[in-house]
């Protein structure tokens, strides 16, 4: 089993390792899981302290020496809920602070996996989008193979409104996943590339979805009017 899921759930590498690691071998100590590890065994029992504080790994005596085990997988979904309850609650205090909007900046510029997400909620939250793009290889949905489903069920919850305009060769794919929606798709040839160009009601999306991805955000109503009407003239000229 890969550590690749764990680490998509939140923990670190060696938290993933180490937790797989007793989950395969209950029941045995710092030093045995240090030399399984490979890794330095007071750094170890750094590793083993987080798990603890998270209720994912416990320990017994044994000859007077600790040994440790895994918790069962469903505590993992228990301390994800936990921090998402936490993590709401924050963010609802965080709600109830005047923020002064005049010095929100014009441009914003997000980076690696984090921008893609951004982009995805970005739309969801803008209710109707426009995109010149979605050609190219479509790394976006590889990095985020995990969660860009979640998105698209997001897109029809949300009832959300788009046209896109994209490569003839990923037609058939943005068809085939908003299929049910209210977003439309048309092609164009040139539209290859893993760049795209995203309207919203009052601010643009440039993103650029390769390896190492990143956004930006151009907080100008102006420009996302004029925006519009050029795409609105590449719609008119692009393939059903």
């Amino acid at each position: 089993m890969k550590t690749d899921s764990l680490i998509e759930l939140g923990f670190t590498k060696n938290q993933a390792k180490l937790y797989l690691l007793l989950f395969k071998n209950p029941g045995i100590s710092a030093g045995k899981i240090a030399k399984e590890l490979s890794i330095d065994r007071s750094f170890t029992y750094n590793i083993i302290e987080s798990l603890i504080k998270k209720g994912l790994v416990y320990y017994s005596i044994k000859n007077n020496n600790k040994i440790f085990f895994s918790e069962k997988p469903d505590k993992i979904l228990e301390e994800l809920e936990y921090q998402k309850n936490k993590t709401k609650k924050f963010i609802n205090e965080l709600k109830q602070i005047e923020v002064n909007k005049s010095k929100a900046p014009l441009i914003e510029v997000y980076e690696g996996k984090s921008a893609l997400k951004k982009y995805l909620s970005e739309i969801i939250q803008g209710k109707s989008f426009l995109t010149i793009g979605g050609g190219g290889k479509l790394n976006i949905f590889e990095i985020l193979k995990y969660e860009y489903p979640h998105y698209f069920k997001e897109l029809k919850k949300a009832n959300i409104g788009g046209k896109i305009i994209c490569s003839d060769e990923n037609k058939s794919f943005w068809k085939k996943n908003v299929e049910d929606t209210n977003i439309s798709i048309k092609s164009i040839k040139g539209a290859g590339k893993e760049n795209s160009i995203t309207i919203l009601k009052d601010k643009l999306i440039l993103s650029e979805e390769s390896e190492s991805p990143n956004i930006v955000i151009v907080n100008n109503i102006n420009h996302a009017h004029s925006m519009n009407h050029y795409f609105q003239y590449l719609w008119r000229i692009a393939k059903k």
